[in-house]
């Protein structure tokens, strides 16, 4: 499951599989979305570069653990 899921009559936030990359804020036709702060414990760490974002998303979407 992604982080946004769109069933068609509405978008729906995982917000535990947010990485914090940003993407769907640039991405939003409506500019509904913002990046909010996680809560301390519930912060996923986010990537330093771009690669490395793309990496986080594939792995997260293959369901592959990261060392």
């Amino acid at each position: 499951m992604r982080a946004i899921t769109d069933d068609g009559d509405g978008v729906t936030l995982n917000a535990v599989r947010c990485i914090g990359c940003g993407l769907c804020v640039s991405t939003c036709p409506s500019g509904a979305l913002t990046l909010v702060r996680k809560f301390e414990g519930v912060q996923t760490e986010i990537p330093d570069t771009l690669f490395e974002t793309w990496r986080t998303i594939a792995l997260d979407r293959a369901n592959v653990k990261r060392s």
